[in-house]
C-alpha cells in the first residue's frame, strides 16, 4: 500500500473532475442539434418510429464520443472550460456516423 502524503502537502486533485459532466451534456447538445438538423433539411418525421430511428442513430455515437471525450479530459492535466468538450464530442460523433453510413453503402 502506498504511503499517505507527508501533513504539509496536499493530496493531488484531478484538473478535470467533472469531465463526464460536462461530455454527456455535451453529447445530448450534439444529439439534439443532429435531430434539429435532420428535421429542418428532410422534414419532420412522419411517425415515432421515424423520430425513435433519428434518435438512436445519433444517441449512440454521441454517447460513445462522450465517454472517449471524458477519458481523455480526466487524463488531461490542463484544465479543461466547459466549451472544450464540445469540438471532440461533435468530431467523434460525426466520424461515427461517417462510418456507419459507409457500411450501409456496402450492404
Amino acid at each position: 500500500m502506498g504511503m499517505p502524503p507527508p501533513p504539509d502537502e496536499k493530496p493531488r486533485r484531478r484538473a478535470n473532475p467533472d469531465a463526464f459532466a460536462w461530455a454527456f451534456l455535451m453529447a445530448v447538445v450534439v444529439t439534439i442539434a443532429g435531430i434539429l438538423i435532420v428535421a429542418i433539411a428532410l422534414g419532420p418525421p412522419g411517425s415515432a418510429e421515424g423520430l425513435g430511428r433519428v434518435f438512436g442513430r445519433f444517441a449512440f455515437p454521441a454517447l460513445v464520443a462522450a465517454l472517449i471525450t471524458s477519458l481523455i479530459a480526466r487524463r488531461s492535466r490542463q484544465v479543461w472550460a466547459w466549451w472544450h468538450y464540445l469540438p471532440p464530442v461533435a468530431s467523434i460523433t460525426v466520424g461515427f456516423l461517417m462510418l456507419a453510413a459507409m457500411g450501409q453503402m456496402n450492404a
